[in-house]
């Protein structure tokens, strides 16, 4: 079985939150609760020079949307990002779209420190 994954580009990302919008809506989660992605927001560089980074984070409890995969359809938080930053699929196999995506933004996991879904690969290229 495929060990699916997802490649981030942080570049492409606006922090609209429609991944976290849409997790919630799909999972029938409380708009009061923690759906089963976040998105973390980081400030770089010193005033005036200060730029803002949008960091989405499957947590643990993601399973990638497993019923949706099972239809052939992508998790529903690729499925709804509005400037698709994200790209789903098996980072295994060489010719798939994420695989590719990976090599071409050096993509990398974030540190374990995090606490994220394993296969989460992120790129600011």
């Amino acid at each position: 079985m495929a060990e699916y994954g997802i490649c981030i580009n942080l570049s492409r990302c606006i922090g609209c939150y429609a991944c976290v919008v849409a997790c919630q809506e799909w999972h029938q989660i409380p708009a009061q609760e923690n759906a089963r992605i976040k998105i973390v927001e980081q400030w770089e560089g010193e005033y005036p020079n200060v730029s803002r980074i949008f960091l989405p984070q499957p947590t643990n409890e993601c399973d990638f949307c497993a019923e949706r995969i099972e239809e052939g359809r992508e998790p529903i938080c690729v499925a709804s990002c509005p400037t698709e930053a994200m790209i789903f699929g098996d980072p295994d196999e060489p010719e798939s779209e994420i695989k590719i995506s990976i090599e071409r933004l050096n993509a990398n996991p974030l540190e374990p420190e995090y606490e994220i879904k394993e296969n989460v690969y992120y790129s600011t290229l």
